[in-house]
């Protein structure tokens, strides 16, 4: 008994330091809005979310995600605010999850009023208080777990990333990121990567004390 649980033990210990980190910053592809009439610009990279005039905004930022593995542990998102960018008052800027085609994403094809849905209507990844005072300054925005789990399934392919600004209905113009497209969206990614032959050591553990039970 005393030899199996030194086993165990010792199959624990290494199975929990059996991974590796790895990652980076993902490659940009495409940025930019749909407003509420399912209007986008393909050549535009100003990413305005919020209410400018009778009309709603939502961004998006899209990544190639193709040299990625493991899993995603943590996930930034950088996204630069022009001076004057935000038009306040201060309010609620969420991330979502974004699971259409992303070839009409970036190509403004399909249905264009489903796409500026779609990019608040998935999975919640990110929400942060946004305020005058991020103008001319990077937000960072760090992705939850639903975020990470969304990243870590487009990890060899291409992620879109949606956002939306909680816009409090009463400013004619309240809106964030306003004056903005020359800088692009950036996507830091930390990964773990398990190592070769962790997982089937384990399962020899396993094996080990099913057999000395037998014993």
């Amino acid at each position: 008994m005393k030899k199996l649980t030194v086993l165990s033990g010792a199959a624990a210990a290494l199975v929990a330091g059996a991974a590796s980190a790895g990652g980076g910053l993902a490659p940009w592809i495409d940025q930019g809005w749909y407003n509420s009439l399912g209007v986008h610009s393909t050549t535009n990279t100003n990413y305005i979310t919020g209410k400018l005039g009778a009309d709603i905004y939502h961004n998006f930022g899209v990544f190639d995600l193709s040299s990625f593995s493991g899993q995603a542990v943590a996930a930034t998102v950088s996204i630069f605010q022009p001076s004057g960018g935000f038009s306040g008052p201060n309010a609620v800027y969420n991330m979502w999850t974004y699971e259409g085609s992303i070839s009409d994403l970036v190509n403004a094809t399909g249905n264009t009023l489903n796409t500026f849905a779609d990019l608040a209507n998935g999975s919640m990844i990110a929400s942060i208080n946004i305020g005058a005072g991020t103008n001319g300054t990077t937000v960072n925005i760090n992705l939850n777990a639903a975020g990470l789990a969304y990243l870590t399934s487009k990890f060899g392919g291409q992620v879109a990333l949606g956002g939306a600004l909680v816009y409090d209905g009463q400013q004619a113009n309240h809106y964030s990121f306003g004056f903005s497209g020359a800088a692009q969206w950036q996507l830091f990614i930390d990964t773990e990567i398990p190592a070769p032959g962790a997982l089937a050591l384990l399962g020899l553990a396993g094996v080990t004390a099913r057999r000395r039970r037998r014993a």
